[in-house]
């Protein structure tokens, strides 16, 4: 569903951001099509600039369990609605130790792959106004180091003695199990 992108202006605008991405264009009606049939076994094939093109042999997911709900942190506890995408996992083909993760919806295509030597590859929509068809492949090795502030938190009196209860209590307390979280992440 993708093609190399010709957009010399945007280009120059991302590479200030990371370094060597490759820029795609996303036929929607592709996406769409593999949104509302879903196939089981999917070949995704990804150009790549300067590089012959990574393809991802993908097998469909389970799609959310009964009961499941999206809630969000204004939400109090009530579901959001949510429209179901399609979801895969795999590897690059020729690389059986990579692992491959896309998610597809109506309009849209994400997903990362990890390589055998640790590389991971980020796909996504390119985030700009009115945007639907220009995305982004590039390693996050490529990205600019960040530096992360120290934590300075202050802890309450009291705290570590409140905790180190807490925990003990909820150490002696079964657990259900059937009730495990299961979590679909999007990048």
């Amino acid at each position: 569903p993708f093609a190399l992108s010709s957009s010399v202006a945007v280009k120059g605008e991302v590479s200030k951001v990371v370094k060597d991405p490759t820029l795609l264009t996303l036929s929607v009606a592709v996406t769409r099509k593999m949104w509302q049939e879903k196939p089981q076994y999917a070949l995704m094939r990804l150009p790549m600039e300067n590089q012959p093109a990574m393809e991802l042999e993908l097998v469909q997911q389970s799609p959310p369990t009964e009961g499941f709900k999206v809630t969000t942190s204004t939400s109090n506890d009530q579901a959001v609605p949510y429209v179901t995408g399609a979801y895969y996992r795999g590897i690059i083909k020729g690389h059986p130790n990579s692992t491959v993760a896309i998610s597809v919806f109506e309009n849209e295509i994400i997903g990362i792959a990890s390589t055998e030597n640790g590389d991971n590859l980020v796909l996504g929509k390119l985030d700009k106004a009115g945007n639907e068809s220009d995305y982004i492949l590039y390693s996050d090795k490529n990205l600019p180091e960040m530096k992360i502030p120290g934590c300075a938190a202050i802890e309450p009196d009291g705290y570590k003695e409140k905790l180190k209860e807490y925990l003990e209590e909820t150490a002696s307390k079964t657990t259900d199990a059937s009730r495990c979280v299961k979590v679909y992440l999007e990048c």
